[in-house]
This record gives structure tokens, sequence and C-alpha cells, in this order.
């Protein structure tokens, strides 16, 4: 007997303990397993850094800058209004630098197309002969009826277009405001120009700034 349980012994092999849950290895491999997170955000809104606002070409929607890159809205170009918008902008080609009397005088640009359709889009300006028209150059302008505002949402996307007939009201902490109520000679397309005058003079500071430190 003792010869037949040492056989028996030998050819089964050892039944080892079965394994707690806390130790037990999950059926499917921890990468494909969703994380806590991606449940706590189901249905809920849209953070503000999840929402984007975009300048895309008109003729075929392809991305061009973000509407936040807007230097001043003030511009004109070939075909009526235009932005002056920061550098970089995405999906475009530059033409031959050419000398161009503009408005605010002589200027050496290159105009502007988009990759996917070559839709003349507006220009970059190269160099500038005016010393106070230097902040422009390195940036652009995008004209107004050759691109189209979107605002991305996750996956919507939705076209908007630009207020150009906001409402202007009264700064009471604008001193020149102040003068003209005082005066009696506040008028709102005055205050309107000026407003963009000062943010336009604020931005060229902070350009001019910032190629200072380069």
């Amino acid at each position: 007997m003792n010869f037949l349980t040492d056989l028996i012994s030998l050819r089964t092999p050892p039944v080892s303990p079965p394994s707690s849950p806390s130790t037990r290895p999950p059926i499917l491999p921890s990468y494909l397993l969703p994380s806590p997170s991606s449940f706590s955000h189901r249905n809920q809104p849209p953070s503000p850094s999840s929402l984007q606002t975009l300048f895309r070409c008109l003729s075929c929607q392809t991305d061009i800058s973000f509407h936040s890159q807007i230097i001043s809205k003030n511009f004109h170009g070939r075909h009526g209004r235009a932005y002056l918008v920061l550098a970089p902008l995405k999906n475009i080609w530059l033409g031959p630098n050419e000398s161009r009397h503009l408005s605010t005088g002589l200027h050496v640009v290159a105009d502007i197309y988009c990759y996917i359709c070559d839709e003349r889009l507006g220009w970059k300006y190269i160099d500038a002969t005016n010393a106070e028209q230097k902040y422009k150059i390195g940036n652009f302008i995008l004209e107004t009826r050759r691109i189209a505002v979107v605002r991305e949402e996750g996956n919507k996307v939705k076209e908007e277009k630009e207020d150009e007939d906001e409402e202007i009201v009264f700064d009471s902490g604008d001193e020149d405001e102040c003068d003209d109520i005082f005066a009696g000679v506040w008028d709102p397309e005055v205050v309107k120009k000026r407003r963009k005058e000062k943010e336009e003079e604020k931005k060229k500071k902070e350009i001019i700034k910032k190629k200072g430190k380069v």
C-alpha cells in the first residue's frame, strides 16, 4: 500500500489553493479596461478649453487659424473687411514677395493661398518702410469674405457670424468717455472707433515687447 500511495502522489500534480478575488488576474488585459475617469466625464458639458472658434477657408473648409489669434479687426483687403492675425497659420502656401502700396504706406507682402483649394485668402507682411508699421511684419491679413468662422464643441461644429453691430455701452471707468458724457458729446460710433484704436495700440506694444525679448 505504501508503494501504491507513493506512486499516486508522484503522478498527481499538487493543487494550489484558489486565489482570493483581490489577487485574481483580470479576464481582459489592463490596457483594455476602461479607466474610472472615462465614466466620470460622460454626459457632462465640455470644458471651456475644449471649445475652439476657428477660421476656415470658405471654399473648402480647411482649418487656417484660431479666432484668438486676431490682433485687429480694423483692416481692409481687396474684398472689403479684413483681420490682422498673429502667425502661425495652417494649411497655406505663400506667393512671391512684392512691394505694394497700402493705405498705411509701402509694404513688402506675399499673398497667401489655401493649401487645399488654392483660394487666395489675404497676404503676409514681409517688411514695412514705416517704422510705426513694423509690428505687422510676420503677421497676416485674412479677408472676411474668404474665410468661415466656426465653433467646435467636441465633435460638433457650428458656423458662426461675426457680430459687427455690437451694442456700445458707456464705460464709467474710461476718462475719455466720462469727459464726453459731461460735455454732452458721447457718441457710440466715436467710442467704438476709439476703443478699437486703444486695443490695437495695446496689442502693438505687446508684439513689440515680445519681439524685443527674442
